[in-house]
C-alpha cells in the first residue's frame, strides 16, 4: 500500500516536473517566436520602407525622363513644323514662279502664233490676188486670141467662098459658051453636046465643093489648137453638189464625230495648154452637229444657252487641174486630177470664239458628157475658245467629199 502511495506520489511528482518543464519550454518557444516575429516585422517594415524609397526614386526618375522626352518630342515637332512650313513656302514660291514662267511663255507663243497666222493670211491673200489678176489677164488674152483667130478664119472662109463663086461662074460661062457652039452646030455635034455638057456641069460644082472642103479643113486646123476641152473651149465653169463621208474632226487633239452633210460649190478653170488648167473656186460645207460617243455636245457655259455645238466651213481656194486621160468619144471626155489650197472660214455655233485657218484638198474624177463625178480628200484647220478665260485650242477636220457636177464651156 505504501509502495502504491509512494509510486503514486513519484508519478505525480514526475508529472508535475514534466508539466513544469513543458510550460517553461512553451514559454521559451513563445518568447523565441515573439522575438522572431518582432524581428520579421522590423525587417519587413525596413524592406517596405526601402521599397517605397526605391519606388519614389524610380517615380521621380521616370517623371524626369518623361519631362525630358516630352521636351525633346516638342522640340522635334516644332522643328518638323518649321521644316514643313519652309517646304510649303518654297513649294508655293516655286509653283508661283513656274506659273508666271508658263504664263509668259504661253503669251509669247500666242503672240508668235498670231503673228505667223497673220503673215500666212497676208501671204495667201497676196497670192490669191496675184493669181486672180493672172487668171483675168490669161482670160483676156485667150479671148483676144480667140477673136483674132475667129476673124482670120472668117476671112479665110469668105475668101474661099468668093473664090468658089468665081470659079463656079467661070465654069458656068464655059458651059454657056459650049452650049452656044453646040447650038451653032446642032446637027453635027448634038451627041457630043449631050455627053459633054452634063460632065462639065458636074465637074464644076465638084471642084467648088472640093475647094470648099479644103478651106474648111484649113480653117479647122487653125481652130484645132483651141480644142483643149474636146469641145473647142479654153475656159470651164463647174458647179458641184457633194456630200461629206466619214468626217473626223479633232478638237484639242481629241477626236469627235459629226453627221455627214451636203456641200455646194462653183469653180472656174482656164487651160494654158491641152491638159493643164489653173483656176479658183469656193464651196460651202453646211452645219453638222458635233458629237462625242454618239451624244451631241452642248454649250456648258453658265451664261450660255445649252445649245448644240455645230461646225461648218466656207472654203475659197486656188486649184491646179490636169486632164491625165482624154478621149475622142462624145460620152467619156476625160479623166482628171486636181489639187486645191486656200483659206477656210470656220463657223462653230455656240462657241465663245473661233479663228479661221488654212484649207487644202486633193482628188480626181471623170467627165461624162459634161457631167462630173469626182472625189476630194479635204482638210480644214482652225482654233476655238470654248469658254471665257480658256486658251484657244486647235481644230482640224478631214473628210472625203463625193460630188456630182456639171461643166459649162466658154
Amino acid at each position: 500500500m505504501k509502495k502504491s502511495i509512494i509510486c503514486s506520489l513519484i508519478l505525480m511528482f514526475a508529472f508535475t516536473v514534466c508539466a513544469f518543464c513543458e510550460e517553461n519550454a512553451v514559454k521559451q518557444t513563445s518568447q523565441k517566436n515573439s522575438i522572431a516575429a518582432t524581428t520579421v516585422a522590423k525587417e519587413t517594415k525596413s524592406a517596405v520602407d526601402t521599397v517605397k524609397k526605391d519606388v519614389a526614386t524610380a517615380e521621380k526618375k521616370v517623371s524626369a525622363d518623361a519631362a525630358k522626352i516630352s521636351a525633346d518630342a516638342k522640340s522635334t515637332i516644332n522643328d518638323a513644323k518649321k521644316t514643313v512650313e519652309t517646304a510649303e513656302e518654297k513649294a508655293i514660291t516655286e509653283a508661283k514662279s513656274a506659273a508666271d514662267t508658263a504664263k509668259t511663255a504661253a503669251a509669247a507663243t500666242e503672240e508668235k502664233i498670231a503673228a505667223e497666222t497673220k503673215s500666212a493670211v497676208d501671204g495667201a491673200k497676196k497670192d490669191m490676188a496675184a493669181t486672180e489678176e493672172k487668171i483675168a489677164n490669161d482670160v483676156a488674152k485667150a479671148s483676144s486670141e480667140t477673136e483674132s483667130v475667129a476673124n482670120a478664119a472668117k476671112k479665110d472662109v469668105e475668101t474661099a467662098e468668093q473664090k468658089a463663086v468665081t470659079e463656079t461662074k467661070s465654069a458656068i460661062n464655059d458651059v454657056e459658051k459650049d452650049v452656044a457652039k453646040v447650038e451653032e452646030n446642032k446637027t453635027q455635034v448634038e451627041d457630043e453636046v449631050t455627053k459633054e455638057t452634063p460632065k462639065a456641069v458636074k465637074e464644076a460644082p465638084a471642084k467648088a465643093v472640093a475647094k470648099d472642103n479644103s478651106v474648111a479643113e484649113t480653117s479647122s486646123e487653125k481652130k484645132k489648137i483651141f480644142n483643149y476641152s474636146k469641145d473647142k473651149s479654153r475656159t470651164e465653169i463647174e458647179i458641184k453638189v457633194g456630200r461629206t463621208v466619214n468626217a473626223k474632226p479633232e478638237i484639242a487633239r481629241e477626236s469627235v464625230d459629226v453627221d455627214d452633210v451636203y456641200t455646194l460649190g462653183i469653180e472656174v478653170v482656164a487651160y494654158s495648154n491641152s491638159f493643164i488648167g489653173f483656176g479658183a473656186g469656193i464651196y460651202n460645207v453646211f452645219d453638222s452637229k458635233i458629237k462625242k460617243d454618239g451624244v451631241t455636245i452642248t454649250d456648258p457655259r453658265p451664261e450660255g444657252n445649252n445649245g448644240e455645238y455645230k461646225i461648218a466651213f466656207t472654203n475659197p481656194y486656188l486649184t491646179l487641174k490636169s486632164k491625165i486621160l482624154q478621149f475622142d468619144s462624145d460620152i467619156i471626155r476625160n479623166v482628171y486630177i486636181f489639187g486645191q489650197i486656200g483659206y477656210g472660214f470656220m463657223r462653230i455655233e455656240n462657241a465663245y470664239e473661233t479663228e479661221d485657218g488654212m484649207y487644202w484638198g486633193v482628188g480626181g474624177g471623170i467627165d461624162i458628157w459634161h457631167f462630173l463625178i469626182d472625189v476630194n480628200y479635204a482638210t480644214n484647220f482652225g482654233k476655238i475658245k470654248r469658254n471665257h478665260g480658256e486658251k484657244k485650242v486647235d481644230v482640224r477636220q478631214s473628210t472625203i467629199i463625193v460630188s456630182l457636177g456639171y461643166r459649162f464651156s466658154l
